[in-house]
């Protein structure tokens, strides 16, 4: 039961880091695409 406990402490950070990591990716592509269109208006 102890290793089981532990390999759930290592995993939920990670999958936190990953939807960080995701939901950045996601802001990142956003910017850049609204960095195109501005660059395109002028």
């Amino acid at each position: 039961m102890q290793d089981h406990r532990e390999t759930i402490k290592v995993e939920k950070p990670t999958i936190m880091a990953e939807r960080i990591s995701v939901q950045h990716s996601i802001k990142a592509k956003k910017a850049h695409s609204n960095g195109n269109l501005m660059a395109r208006a002028k």
